[in-house]
């Protein structure tokens, strides 16, 4: 297999995800080895991972969910392309959980200490390296 090759987790990217969503309070500390599932877990979000390294899918998800407030900590242990949308109205601050933290947000490289402030309804689209750990607050 060519390193440039993308291995989808299991099932087809061209699958519809759906967006989990609720007005009320959400608490979830959980592990998923598959990435369909991990994007559905993810309340209020609409996103779909692409791994790009090879070897098992490992995912902790974090996350405290009020009316107004989403509290989240996503960590991963492979390579990875994100596709999606925050949650709807929301504004999203991503802070990496270490400074060594290093990753592309539409081709531009983010690292080093850098945070990242998304606009009300940004479409996501991010490469994050093995180990990417993050704090999200939207």
């Amino acid at each position: 297999m060519s390193l440039n090759a993308r291995i989808w987790g299991p099932t087809l990217p061209t699958e519809s995800h759906t967006r989990r969503s609720g007005t009320g309070t959400g608490l979830l500390s959980r592990s998923y080895q598959y990435t369909v599932a991990f994007t559905e877990a993810c309340r209020d979000w609409d996103l779909a991972l692409c791994q790009l390294s090879e070897g098992p899918f490992l995912g902790k998800l974090m996350q405290l969910c009020l009316p107004d407030l989403h509290l989240s900590r996503f960590r991963t242990n492979c390579a990875l392309e994100h596709l999606g949308r925050g949650p709807h109205g929301m504004r999203t601050l991503v802070v990496p959980a270490d400074g060594g933290q290093r990753f592309t947000w539409f081709g531009q490289p983010v690292g080093d200490g850098q945070v990242l402030l998304l606009p009300t309804d940004t479409t996501v689209f991010a490469v994050t390296p093995p180990g990417h750990d993050v704090f999200i607050v939207s």
